[in-house]
């Protein structure tokens, strides 16, 4: 198993850190981040484990973190408007394939914010990405958490409707980094030269959403929208994200634009 090293990892990053926290375990990057933000006054600060005993994904699900895997969250103050911040969500999923499409070009996203794998027509996770919204001393702050499968290992499937993992290590068809502390770097500068911006044009609004879209699995194919506990609630044609990043859905008589909050998506059938 490959070691974590805050001086290797600053050594190739290009971003500035105010902190960078490294643990071989802890309850949850994500408060772990928080809790450094809130001792001090910092404008980006990582968080990194290899285990975490609570980690949590969408719905305050439970997010299984055993030993192997990369757990990272990012905090920073985003310079963009906190109304454009649902679509920081898009974008941190894309700055996450963009990065482990190193490994393999396979990759899709299944809306949300979820990178799987088709594993001889089996969709399995590889990657979850959960942002949080937090307000210090007046000033609104974004983490962004990260749950990588990194090295094949068994896991506890707690959630029966949850799609079964599969790792980096299982799924790579191109040389992998040398080193996981250059991955984590570079995973790093990523996340935030899409999200840190001043700005976005309505051009890159539609591009981030386009690029989005490319990636997405069951586009165009039959899907149903189920609540947190696993009620069916609509179902229809995915047609992606729209120009004002809603996810459109088409049951055959209307077309529904779906926004995130506590739906999960799941091909029909």
């Amino acid at each position: 198993m490959e070691t974590f090293s805050a001086s290797k990892i600053l050594l190739h990053t290009k971003s500035t850190l105010d902190h960078l926290c490294v643990l071989e375990e802890t309850t949850s990057t994500n408060d772990t981040v928080f809790d450094v933000v809130q001792a001090s006054d910092s404008n980006v600060s990582v968080a990194l484990a290899r285990y975490q005993s609570k980690g949590r994904g969408r719905q305050g699900k439970v997010w299984e973190s055993p030993k192997g895997g990369i757990y990272l969250s990012l905090a920073l103050k985003p310079k963009l408007a906190q109304k454009y911040w649902p679509a920081l969500s898009y974008a941190c999923v894309l700055a996450v394939l963009e990065v482990l499409s190193s490994y393999s070009d396979k990759l899709r996203i299944k809306w949300p914010n979820d990178l799987v794998f088709n594993d001889c027509g089996e969709i399995k996770k590889v990657s979850g990405i959960l942002l949080e919204s937090h307000r210090k001393f007046g000033q609104a702050l974004l983490i962004c958490g990260v749950g990588i499968n990194l090295e094949a290992q068994s896991f506890r499937q707690n959630n029966p409707n949850a799609l079964a993992p599969i790792s980096l290590e299982e799924i790579s068809e191109h040389p992998r980094y040398d080193d996981v502390n250059v991955l984590v770097a570079r995973l790093i500068d990523t996340l935030v030269s899409y999200i840190d911006k001043q700005s976005f044009s309505e051009e890159e609004f539609s591009s981030l959403y386009h690029k989005y879209n490319t990636y997405l699995i069951w586009k165009d194919e039959a899907v149903v929208l189920r609540n947190n506990v696993g009620e069916e609630v609509a179902s229809g044609l995915l047609r992606g994200l729209n120009s004002s990043g809603a996810l459109e859905l088409y049951d055959g008589k209307q077309t529904l634009q779906i926004h995130a909050g506590t739906l999960s998506l799941r091909k029909k059938g």
